[in-house]
């Protein structure tokens, strides 16, 4: 399931169950007032809410791949450091993207049994170049 949340990106919503898809509802309807208009901040944005951790763009690279690199940044919303995964998407042909878009997915099924085994994955959010997973920082 894909929700267009603003202008030019997408959040990805991973659900198990038609609870989950209420839930999420709920939480959307109460989010959406959360990052009104009125709100000064604009939070919603993913370029406004993480910003580097560190004083340059080069300073916050914790690793780079064949397909992207990873940044050290700062959740603005939530208040801590998280590692975001930039994964290239000019690097993925067809079905490379297909894969992506599965092993996201796993990602985030497992991160919600909260092992201790497993990276979090808070958020992933997409722009026309990029996608990219919002992880828990070691």
């Amino acid at each position: 399931m894909k929700i267009k949340i603003s202008e030019g990106h997408k959040r990805i919503f991973y659900l198990k169950d038609l609870a989950d898809a209420q839930s999420l509802l709920i939480c959307l309807n109460f989010g959406a007032r959360y990052l009104s208009p009125a709100r000064t901040d604009n939070l919603s944005e993913p370029s406004k809410r993480y910003e580097p951790a560190g004083e340059s763009i080069e300073a916050c690279i914790l690793g780079e791949g064949s397909y992207g690199k990873v940044y050290k940044a700062f959740d603005k919303l939530l208040k801590r450091e998280v590692a975001i995964k930039q994964i290239n998407k000019s690097k993925l042909g067809p079905e490379e993207m297909q894969l992506m878009y599965q092993e996201i997915e796993l990602c985030h099924i497992l991160s919600a049994d909260e092992s201790a085994l497993v990276v979090s994955v808070y958020d992933v959010y997409e722009d026309s170049s990029s996608i990219n997973l919002v992880m828990e920082l070691f």
